[in-house]
Order: structure tokens, then C-alpha cells, then sequence
């Protein structure tokens, strides 16, 4: 492969106010190297620090969890999302920020932006009352406004935390029965 066949790639670009140095990408994946609690380990600071050392100019870690539980939560849902989340660091513990602090230094230091993507799991709060089927069948809870409004706290309250540990930017995940994918769907 010639630089001359894909100039574009190893191209600078722009994105907002974030220049990136190329247009080589890992998007965000989960290699599971953290450990449990979902803390940051050096396998993972490693890890990603390779690829950015290695050309990739744009980074992806794992996916930032944001199922911090809103009162009530009944028992059908604790074996759901919110009880699988919560076994799991989120956006507002120490430990965890400051391994994803390691993370985005790592990838900075290597000349590659560092960006985190969040997410609300599962269908267990939804815009309708669909039923899920799957490894567990059930109806999700209908969100009210109240509900809505936290769960865009949630997001801009983590989007907070990743630029003070020194993200570039945030995705915002939106496939596999995510809450935000139930906010897509026609029904």
C-alpha cells in the first residue's frame, strides 16, 4: 500500500475544535482486561497505548456504564442491566477515573486523541412498554419525564468526567438495546 493510494488516510482532520493526526481509527471495543471491579488495569493502558504508538490516531476505550440505579428498583430489574452494572466501576468512582486518566495520558502521549464512548444498558427503562425477548422475557417500565431527565443528567454529568480526565471527545452508544437505541425505534 502506496501513501499515494490513500492519501486521505494519513491525513490530518478536523473534528470540532479536535485535530486528530490521521484517519486511522479503533473504535471503541472491549478487550477485557480491566478488572473487576471494572477498574482500569495497566493491560489496558498498555493496550491502547501500543495502537496509538503504532499510527491509529484516533483511540476508543471500552464503554463508560452510566446504570446508576434511580429510585425505585424492583427486584425483576436488579437481575437485568441495572444489577449487571452495578457489579461494574461507573463514571463517579475515583478508582476508575483516574485509570481512565492513565488511559487518555497514555494515548496524548503517544500523539493520538482519546475519546470514550457511554452508555445506558438494556431496555429495562424504555420510551414504550415493548416487550424484550430474550435470555430474559419482560416488559420495560415506560419512562417518565422525571426518569427521562435523569438519565440526560447521567450522560452530562459522565461527559463532564470524561473531559476532566482528558478526553478528546465522547460517543454516545446507540445499538444492542441500549436505552438510547430504544429512543430510536418506530414503536
Amino acid at each position: 500500500m502506496s501513501k499515494t493510494q490513500f492519501e486521505h488516510l494519513f491525513s490530518p482532520l478536523k473534528v470540532g475544535p479536535m485535530q486528530v493526526p490521521n484517519r486511522i481509527c479503533e473504535t471503541t471495543n472491549t478487550i477485557n482486561s480491566s478488572m473487576v471491579p471494572g477498574e482500569i488495569d495497566d493491560n489496558f493502558i498498555a493496550h491502547h497505548g501500543a495502537k496509538a504508538r503504532g499510527g491509529t490516531g484516533w483511540i476508543g476505550s471500552e464503554t463508560w456504564l452510566l446504570n446508576v440505579p434511580f429510585p425505585p428498583v424492583t427486584p425483576d430489574e436488579v437481575g437485568l442491566a441495572v444489577g449487571f452494572a452495578a457489579e461494574f466501576a461507573t463514571y463517579q468512582s475515583p478508582a476508575f477515573l483516574e485509570g481512565k486518566t492513565r488511559f487518555c495520558q497514555e494515548v496524548h502521549d503517544a500523539g493520538s486523541v482519546a475519546i470514550v464512548q457511554l452508555t445506558h444498558l438494556s431496555a429495562v427503562w424504555s420510551p414504550s412498554a415493548v416487550p424484550v425477548i430474550g435470555a430474559q422475557d419482560f416488559t420495560p417500565h415506560v419512562m417518565g419525564e422525571e426518569e427521562i431527565e435523569f438519565c440526560l443528567n447521567t450522560y452530562a454529568d459522565a461527559a463532564e468526567a470524561a473531559k476532566g480526565v482528558g478526553a478528546d471527545g465522547i460517543q454516545i452508544h446507540c445499538a444492542h438495546e441500549t436505552l438510547a437505541y430504544s429512543f430510536l425505534s418506530p414503536v
